[in-house]
């Protein structure tokens, strides 16, 4: 799945913050800066992976030509 698609299904869990010891504004606010799409990829990574996800594929870049 991608970071989006696994960080959705992170935050639809009820309580999802509290496993990863933060409050409740500071996840209300990731929540809806997910839905607006103003959270930065790095931020929902962090969060992530504090509630166990594991990247298994990392990511690769390549310049057009």
């Amino acid at each position: 799945m991608t970071t989006r698609e696994a960080f959705a299904q992170l935050v639809e869990r009820r309580g999802w913050h509290r496993e990863l010891g933060i409050s409740d504004s500071a996840a209300y606010s990731a929540k809806n800066h997910f839905k607006t799409g103003e959270i930065a990829i790095e931020k929902m990574e962090e969060l992530l992976e504090k509630a166990g996800f594991k990247v298994i594929q990392e990511k690769k870049w390549e310049k057009k030509i």
